[in-house]
Parts: structure tokens; C-alpha cells; sequence
């Protein structure tokens, strides 16, 4: 099953958006489902440098780095999480994916008022996941 597809649609108790929840550093994090182009486990992704799916070049963030955490050692549940969005294209090496799942726009939380800067313009907000 592909992630592109309708990501916003009706349901019983309201719009929803489908997100794929990914957890690295023991900060879970949210990423639509538009932006996600593919999903590579980490024998697939290499060590270093940039990745290269379908003549596309990706290059990768650890994610745990970029929020500023010592990265992870590789497991078995280490992901590559391909994104691209208006031409542009990055890889996100992530510790695990917890999954996708739908969250209805009205429980989209606005950010803290200490997150004031560029960051409101790369989340939409927070909701719960699960518990």
C-alpha cells in the first residue's frame, strides 16, 4: 500500500489527515503522508552520504542529530524515511516507524508559545498518539 493517495478525507466525526508517526531520540514525531515518498531500511540507505531512489537524490539527516541527540546505533528497527515536497528531496534516518494512522484536524494541537521560531512554519502542531 503506497502512502501518496488521498490524505484528507470525511470521516464520521470529522477531516482527517494521514500521518506516519516515527519515533527517533524517544521524541516522537509526525510526518504527512504526502511528503513520504518511500521507506528504506537501513541496508538499502548505506552508511553516509546520499541516497539515490528511482534517478532521485537524497540526502540523509539523522533525525536524532537535527533535535539535538547523540544518534542511535543502528538497529534493526532503523528506518530511512524518504520525503520530497516542491522539488525538494531529503532522507530522515529515523530509530523506528510506529506506524500510519489518521488524525482528525480538530485534535491538531497549536505548538507551545516557547516554539516561536522557523519551527511554525515546519509543524502544523501536536496531537496524542495513542496513549
Amino acid at each position: 500500500m503506497s502512502l501518496r493517495g488521498q490524505t484528507k478525507f470525511i470521516a464520521r466525526a470529522g477531516v482527517t489527515e494521514r500521518v506516519l508517526v516515527v519515533t527517533s531520540a524517544q521524541v516522537n514525531l509526525a510526518i504527512s503522508a504526502t511528503a513520504v515518498e518511500g521507506i528504506l531500511p537501513p541496508e538499502e540507505a548505506g552508511a553516509a552520504g546520499p541516497v539515490t531512489v528511482r534517478g532521485v537524490a537524497y540526502p540523509i539527516t539523522d533525525l536524532a542529530c537535527r533535535l539535538g541527540y547523540a544518534p542511535a546505533a543502528a538497529a534493526h528497527n532503523t528506518r530511512v524515511i524518504l520525503c520530497g515536497s516542491r522539488g525538494c528531496h531529503r532522507g530522515i534516518r529515523v530509530d523506528q516507524v510506529l506506524g500510519l494512522t489518521e488524525v482528525e484536524i480538530r485534535h491538531l494541537r497549536p505548538l507551545p508559545p516557547h516554539f516561536a521560531a522557523e519551527e511554525r512554519t515546519w509543524f502544523k502542531g501536536h496531537f496524542l498518539y495513542q496513549e
